[in-house]
């Protein structure tokens, strides 16, 4: 994960959509240095989120493990929204910001997951 830089609070660190991919694959991937255990608790977790954070990846089908993030940006209001994890044996990190509202960037990110999915599957 080569352009991804933390920051003293996780909402503000600075990644890209390859570095999240990474993560996935780390997490997901066959050659995961995680034993079977491991990645079905993981997969377990980022599976099992509260109703109104079921969004984003899990737009593109069942079955979906996701992590979300969205912050509004100080200087400017505008919404950085995320969303990645799996769905449908699928990786996808979809990254998108200047967003109106936290509403808005969650109808473009479920349309990009949706639209790769759909390109992959």
């Amino acid at each position: 994960m080569t352009h991804t830089s933390a920051a003293p609070a996780w909402g503000l660190t600075r990644t890209t959509a390859r570095d999240q991919l990474t993560l996935l694959k780390a997490v997901f991937g066959a050659r995961s240095a995680l034993d079977g255990r491991a990645r079905r608790y993981l997969a377990r977790l980022m599976g099992r989120v509260v109703p109104e954070q079921d969004w984003g990846v899990s737009a593109a089908g069942d079955g979906w493990a996701l992590k979300n993030g969205w912050l509004p940006r100080d200087g400017s209001g505008l919404w950085v929204v995320h969303s990645v994890g799996r769905v449908r044996g699928c990786l996808v990190a979809v990254l998108s910001e200047g967003h109106a509202s936290r509403e808005e960037g969650i109808a473009r990110v479920e349309e990009a997951a949706v639209s790769a999915v759909r390109r992959i599957v």
